[in-house]
């Protein structure tokens, strides 16, 4: 068994203030740094949450640096990876 890869850390702190009048998109921005902490997290939530903050303008920028990010990539390909 390997060792899953991890997302770099969240930016969390960086889009917090983005958010707060949001409650949709403070909720979802707290579901997102949970999953990035836990082993295991369902792409589909992942992929629900990044939708909704991807719906604030000032967040966009800082999602997407940290989306595009090869660790980024490589954690939410083992989301979709199937093992035994």
């Amino acid at each position: 068994m390997t060792d899953r890869p991890r997302p770099p850390q969240f930016p969390y702190d960086q889009m917090q203030s983005h958010v707060q009048d949001d409650p949709q998109a403070s909720q979802s921005l707290d579901a997102l740094r949970s999953a990035t902490t836990q082993p295991e997290a369902e792409r589909s939530h992942v992929e629900q949450h990044l939708g909704i903050l991807r719906g604030v303008p000032a967040v966009v920028p800082i999602l997407e640096n940290w989306y595009e990010q090869p660790a980024t990539q490589a954690w939410l390909k083992t989301l979709s990876d199937i093992g035994l």
